[in-house]
């Protein structure tokens, strides 16, 4: 970790080009900085698994080890981030509706969403190329999104599985996580009454 006083001195712009000193802006690191992203190697890497840098595919994800592939050759987690990042981005953005790429899993997220009480309704788009599901997001009557945030806990390189008494409570009920059981994507409380436990995928609130 750099301290405050490297930091500072190397935001200043030196007398002469071959003196730059390139740290990365979330931690401050000085080597193995990605010069297109102004970050290191090490965040490029957490910011990737937690979605927050859609688009980004590592290479053992596409490996037929772990998460499964989908039809397109895309791994489940990858789509799933992306998905969430797209859902995210749009709700802060203020957008009635997206389009989402159309995968089985993705779907079953979808529904565990809209029983949950967090989107109105998703179908397939007709006449897309590829397929895709457009998803009406849902507001309140003073405009404010329902689904006010979203955040990734299963990834590609850590994954997160509980057992029925384990499942995580959301803001003490208010929110709720999603689960990939046995019997499909479930909610907390779906899967607390069906007694599964699984992978957890993602809370929301």
């Amino acid at each position: 970790m750099a301290t405050r006083a490297h930091i500072v001195k190397a935001a200043k712009t030196p007398k002469f080009s071959s003196r730059q000193e390139r740290r990365c802006q979330m931690c401050g690191r000085p080597r193995a900085v990605l010069r297109r992203f102004g970050i290191c190697r090490i965040c490029f890497r957490n910011c990737s698994l937690d979605g927050l840098i859609p688009g980004v595919r590592k290479a053992s994800w596409w490996t037929s080890g772990g998460r499964i592939s989908n039809v397109d050759g895309v791994p489940m987690s990858s789509t799933i981030s992306d998905m969430l990042t797209t859902i995210r981005n749009a709700t802060s953005l203020g957008k009635p509706f997206v389009d989402l790429r159309t995968a089985k899993f993705t779907s079953d997220v979808l529904g565990a969403l809209k029983r949950s009480g967090f989107l109105w309704d998703y179908a397939p788009l007709e006449g897309s190329e590829p397929s895709k599901i457009r998803v009406t997001l849902k507001y309140a009557a003073n405009g404010a999104c329902v689904l006010r945030s979203i955040v990734s806990v299963s990834k590609p390189g850590n994954r997160v599985y509980c057992k029925v008494d384990k499942i995580p409570h959301v803001l003490q009920g208010l929110g709720c996580s999603l689960i990939s059981t046995s019997r499909g994507v479930l909610n907390d409380k779906e899967a607390r009454e069906q007694r599964l436990g699984g992978e957890v995928i993602c809370n929301i609130y």
